[in-house]
């Protein structure tokens, strides 16, 4: 007998959706002035400093690895790994600078994208790359890789990384960029932190542009999936963004959108996809394999964040597990 989660879950996962919007609407306000308060960075790149060097003499041949519990993983592995390991906190969050002349920006680690993509945008910029998922930090994107539907322009996370600052074994601060230690700049992506800690990261701006038109292409085998994508994803294509989720063995959708400004947007065929009551963007995508292919005009930190609620299309499938 098939459950109808969405009839249990849904009275609780609405509510909670709202409130958690409000929180992070306002944690942004707090969080970014909040670096005024308490250590600075260098005091706090001291502090890891300092346990790298008692890991020296007291990590007794143990290797080392984050404090940062298993449990807030992205991954829903049980992991155990660093039970044995000798823990090294990193209380390295804050947005330190946005330049908006330069076009770039200074952060730590430990934020997560949600927060800095919000606070950008606030500020008439993002990033040329935001993965979809919230809670996803600055130095796992790094280190662990990131990628996102503007990639087929803009490569991987690591491509719009301007330069690195990391605590290595030594217990010494090291600055990595194309000039200065060049070598370990392009070793850093992909390393999982077997080459230091992370502890400050420089990334590329690109102008906030308000709305993207987004049309939706409905495929019904897997060759004309490919052909779309082989198409839609050619730089010459004029796209900024594409993206496809395949739903069975031979149907998917094709996503393809344009960033534009206020003034081309079609007003009646607006959708503020991001609203807290809102279908989670997989099932709404879904629906297209019957409407045939459809234009939208989506606000722009709605689409960047379209996948956060239903984690991608994990949700209800951890829901009925629990």
């Amino acid at each position: 007998m098939e459950i109808d989660w969405a009839k249990w879950v849904c009275p609780i996962l609405l509510p909670i959706s709202f409130i958690w919007d409000q929180i992070q609407y306002w944690s942004i306000i707090i969080g970014y002035y909040a670096r005024f308060w308490g250590k600075s960075h260098e005091e706090r790149v001291k502090s890891v400093q300092d346990q790298v060097i008692r890991w020296r003499t007291e990590g007794n041949g143990r290797k080392m690895c984050t404090a940062r519990p298993s449990w807030m993983s992205v991954s829903q592995q049980v992991l155990g790994y660093k039970d044995k390991m000798y823990k090294v906190r990193i209380d390295l969050r804050n947005v330190l600078e946005i330049d908006t002349k330069k076009m770039v920006v200074h952060v730590e680690p430990m934020c997560t994208i949600g927060f800095l993509n919000r606070l950008l945008v606030q500020n008439g910029v993002t990033l040329p790359i935001v993965p979809e998922l919230d809670f996803l930090t600055i130095g796992g994107l790094v280190m662990g890789g990131g990628i996102e539907s503007t990639s087929h322009i803009h490569g991987l996370f690591q491509h719009i990384c301007l330069e690195y600052e990391l605590v290595t074994a030594n217990g010494e601060v090291t600055i990595a960029n194309l000039k200065e230690n060049a070598d370990l700049y392009h070793s850093v992506p992909f390393s999982y932190g077997t080459l230091g800690f992370l502890t400050r990261v420089t990334l590329k701006l690109t102008p906030y542009i308000p709305y993207l038109k987004l049309t939706y292409r409905p495929t019904y085998t897997v060759e004309d999936a490919t052909e779309v994508l082989d198409r839609e994803a050619n730089r010459k294509s004029g796209n900024d963004s594409v993206e496809g989720i395949m739903f069975t063995e031979n149907t998917a959708v094709i996503m393809t959108g344009e960033f534009v400004t206020e003034d081309k947007v079609e007003k009646d065929k607006i959708n503020r996809m991001g609203l807290w009551y809102k279908p989670w963007f997989y099932r709404y995508v879904k629906t297209f394999l019957d409407k045939g292919e459809t234009v939208e005009y989506v606000p722009t930190l709605h689409f960047h964040q379209r996948h956060n609620k239903p984690a991608f299309w994990l949700t209800h499938y951890w829901l009925l597990r629990s």
